[in-house]
């Protein structure tokens, strides 16, 4: 996690614009880590965001996301072929049942379900 600060220190130090870190981020507080100590002005969680659409939300409540990037990079692999997803299955079936926990399945009124 975070295999690439040392570059973005390097280029932090010697421009005078922010400078987004990408690398592996998957938890807050490493995250947060990297930016306050002056290694980056911002991270950049991809793949992340991909494995857990709610990453921010997760991140905030629980310091955690749910499910966890196993960085296989299969999403990158089929970029052109396949609309973007996961294609790890254990982290693809528990992505899908969080979101599935946020939606709203109860019908509405006159409405078939």
């Amino acid at each position: 996690e975070g295999f690439n600060l040392e570059y973005a220190r390097a280029f932090t130090e010697k421009l005078r614009i922010p400078v987004i870190c990408v690398g592996g981020w998957q938890h807050r507080e490493q995250m947060e880590a990297a930016m306050a100590s002056g290694g980056c002005d911002a991270v950049s969680a991809g793949r992340t965001f991909i494995a857990d659409p709610l990453f921010f939300r997760h991140a905030v409540e629980h310091g955690e996301p749910h499910p966890v990037c196993t960085f296989c990079n299969a999403c990158v692999a089929y970029t052109g072929e396949a609309p973007l997803n996961c294609f790890e299955p254990l982290v693809r079936a528990r992505r899908d049942e969080v979101l599935a926990e946020e939606i709203d399945w109860r019908p509405r009124s006159g409405v078939n379900p």
